[in-house]
């Protein structure tokens, strides 16, 4: 029985789904008895929930005297950019290149029970955010905490600090936690890692950061003496690769999406059929939505002076159908991808374009010496405790830092549909044929494709298990529904697109695949020497379309909550945006149709809401709320359709000093 004495109490959020504050309480002796059954539950019901730093709590799992093994991990969104004053920094104390901190714990008794701590780089100060997730073995589910200053009866309490249990891994799929509190970040329920790959663009052992740059030499100093971070004087000798932290992530999300599967499919791995079935909506969301992104970048194209390889998953599904357990869509034989640094230089740099690393400006003040700009709602995220209404920025850095950064499709997504089509003894919610056709509708779009997710709307509540055949009966229904539907004897829609690759399995899609990469290739390396000024100008703008389609894609993540901080993701200064732009399967890029910018602006417009709705209405029914009167979005998400940054004349300076803000939803 877990006791009634802890001391200083631990609190339970209650999220509310609109735009009154969450409210904590005390947990009774019966939730402490429910919920805090995983190791860092233990940690904190066995005397240490008064452990409110960063620093206390890293030097108890790296204390010899505890059975714990510490790996940490450090990341930073402005690691490529030099600290302004790293000798003054009080000279600009506007710059915050936003340095976190990484614990992975595992207990050396029993490894399977780990978890994952997060904190800001001032491990000693109890104002700063520190999170976990714990990985709860008896449940096979990560439960999350968060150390904050306690709102009882939905009031912050400035003076009362404590942790506090924010909810587990299977309440991510439930209406009244969905894609609230930590689960605007941990989307699926898994720990969050926006990167998962190299070139690691912001993490400390990446191949183009050290991170130290951006730090100033007090912070340095200060750093140089944490034992969990530094040795001998070293600083960030302590700093594990991130390689690390990849694998472990990725098993995470691989147990709990295994634990998901044998909840929701039964009776595909020979159990009985579950008492209520998870939402089928919320697998195909991994298909057909993109629920949640990574962030990747070019790297060096070894052999080839001045050459880089563009991510693959900024032209096709790569995370995905390089996973061929359940489907041989892919030709064997891929042409390589390359371009040419000094072609990006031109085409990034133009004017009417002009990539940046811009930061979140707080301090009130015009900052001398860099380009001040004004931008709209919408270039961070929102959700209740984001940062959608911030509009100053600052210009601190040209270029991305690694060129061609782009939002990729996610390892949760790309899980959800190995785990729903290689389920035990079933064959999966969807024959090969059927999948593949769902992959061939918007082959060339792999993030935020209109046309996938318009068929969310035909999906299926629920799925019956048929014994005999010892399969579902979804894929049934959801293709009769298509069918049904007013766009199936429409031949442009992708109702009709995708019903007519159904029914045409016989389709080379190899070699349409391999047209597509052809063509990609060729406007990414074209062939320039010799040929006149008009004829490189117009590949040139062929290679800044590209560049253009990531920035796009970029600007549709970033109202989202997990977008958090203005150097995460590149800006492109100059471009003048209005209206959203996709690839077609000749590789050129072109305006996205009516109905898929309605699509993608109703359904991301409410994910930066105080009550958001992960997966969207049906077209009629948010046609007649529109009609109605009744707002799907509130404010038009600005970061989608926006007009360029505008550069701040010199102002009188005014307003408060900057200050650090806590974000709940800080990811690792």
């Amino acid at each position: 029985m877990a006791s009634t004495l802890v001391n200083p109490p631990l609190w339970c959020r209650t999220f509310v789904r609109s735009e009154k504050p969450d409210i904590d309480r005390i947990c009774t002796p019966d939730i402490l008895q429910e919920n805090f059954t995983d190791e860092f539950g233990k940690f904190l019901l066995n005397g240490n929930s008064g452990k409110f730093t960063l620093d206390k709590v890293f030097s108890f799992f790296c204390d010899p005297k505890n059975p714990y093994d510490l790996q940490v991990f450090a990341v930073a969104d402005g690691s490529f950019i030099s600290h302004p004053d790293p000798q003054k920094p009080e000279n600009c104390s506007w710059f915050n290149p936003h340095l976190r901190f990484v614990g992975l714990v595992s207990s050396l008794d029993h490894p399977e029970r780990h978890f994952f701590i997060v904190g800001s780089n001032e491990v000693e100060s109890q104002d700063r955010f520190v999170q976990v997730a714990s990985w709860d073995v008896t449940i096979s589910e990560y439960r999350f905490y968060g150390k904050e200053y306690v709102q009882p009866e939905g009031v912050e309490q400035k003076k009362v600090l404590g942790w506090v249990y924010q909810g587990r891994s299977s309440d991510a799929f439930k209406e009244e936690t969905s894609y609230v509190g930590p689960f605007g970040g941990h989307v699926n329920g898994a720990v969050v890692m926006k990167e998962l790959q190299k070139p690691w663009y912001h993490w400390r052992g990446g191949t183009h950061s050290t991170i130290s740059d951006c730090l100033s030499m007090k912070e340095k100093a200060t750093l140089k003496n944490i034992r969990y971070l530094s040795t001998d004087g070293i600083l960030f000798a302590g700093i594990n690769n991130p390689d690390i932290l990849e694998s472990a992530v990725k098993r995470g999300v691989d147990l709990w999406f295994k634990q998901r599967a044998r909840l929701d499919f039964a009776e595909a791995f020979g159990d009985p059929a579950p008492a209520q079935r998870g939402s089928m909506k919320r697998w195909m969301a991994h298909l057909l939505l993109t629920t949640t992104i990574n962030i990747t970048a070019s790297t060096d194209a070894y052999g080839a002076e001045g050459a880089r390889i563009p991510p693959s998953d900024a032209f096709w599904n790569n995370m995905l159908l390089s996973q061929r357990a359940f489907s041989d869509l892919m030709p064997k034989n891929i042409p390589s991808l390359e371009f040419e640094r000094t072609l990006y230089d031109v085409a990034s740099g133009l004017k009417n374009f002009n990539l940046q690393l811009i930061q979140e400006n707080r301090s009130g003040k015009y900052i001398e010496g860099y380009q001040n700009y004004s931008l709209k709602c919408g270039t961070l995220g929102g959700g209740k405790m984001g940062n959608y209404h911030q509009t100053k920025f600052i210009g601190v850095q040209h270029g991305e830092g690694i060129p061609f950064v782009t939002v990729q499709p996610s390892y949760e997504d790309t899980q959800g549909c190995v785990m729903m089509q290689t389920m035990g003894e079933s064959r999966g919610l969807l024959t090969e044929a059927a999948f593949n056709a769902l992959i061939m509708l918007d082959f060339c779009n792999p993030v935020y494709s209109w046309r996938r997710g318009v068929l969310m709307q035909y999906v299926p509540d629920t799925t019956i298990w048929d014994p005999e055949t010892k399969t579902y009966d979804f894929q049934s229904k959801f293709i009769e529904n298509i069918k049904k539907s007013s766009y199936a004897k429409d031949v442009t829609s992708p109702e009709a697109q995708f019903l007519h690759l159904w029914e045409h399995p016989d389709l080379n899609h190899q070699d349409a695949i391999l047209e597509y990469i052809n063509k990609v290739k060729t406007n990414l390396l074209p062939e320039m020497e010799g040929e006149t000024e008009e004829k490189k100008n117009v590949k040139t703008q062929k290679f800044q379309d590209y560049l253009a389609l990531q920035e796009c894609r970029r600007r549709i993540f970033r109202p989202l909550p997990l977008n958090e901080f203005g150097f995460t993701l590149p800006y492109a200064v100059g471009y003048k945006a209005t209206n959203l732009i996709e690839m077609r399967m000749d590789g050129t890029v072109v305006q996205m149709e009516e109905r898929g910018q309605k699509f993608i602006e109703a359904w991301t417009g409410t994910l930066w809401d105080e009550n958001p709705r992960l997966i969207p209405l049906t077209e009629s029914l948010a046609s007649e709320q529109q009609d109605k009167g009744i707002s799907l979005m509130g404010e038009k998400p600005q970061g989608i359709r926006t007009a360029p940054l505008v550069c701040e004349e010199k102002r009188k300076e005014s307003g408060c000093p900057f200050v650090g803000v806590r974000d709940p939803r800080s990811s690792l």
